[in-house]
């Protein structure tokens, strides 16, 4: 987040672009982002609008995440102390899945 506040709309080598699915892609269906801002706006609103989410502040902060994530860790790889889970999850009437991956200490 900071990296894109410190470069959007500056001169420079990093190249911050924030731009609706529409603005990008011209021949996008309009009625596409239309049913799925009807069926689930604070979800369709980052996934077709470029909007970051404000709903979820409300359960983790933005300075919370900040303090948690650890700079210059891009990935971690596995540890042997940890129990690894995964699950697939999507919502009802829409082509799109999610992985979702926890770990629980031994």
């Amino acid at each position: 987040m900071d990296a894109f506040r410190d470069h959007l709309s500056h001169d420079g080598d990093v190249l911050v672009w924030q731009a609706a699915s529409r603005a990008m892609n011209p021949g996008l269906d309009e009625a596409i982002v239309q049913r799925a801002l009807e069926e689930d706006e604070s979800a369709a609103r980052p996934e077709w609008l470029a909007e970051f989410r404000s709903d979820l502040e409300s359960f983790v902060s933005p300075e919370v995440v900040v303090r948690l994530v650890v700079q210059g860790v891009r990935e971690r790889g596995p540890s042997w102390v940890n129990r690894y889970h995964a699950f697939r999850g999507s919502r009802r009437r829409q082509r799109r899945r999610q992985l979702h991956a926890g770990r629980r200490p031994l």
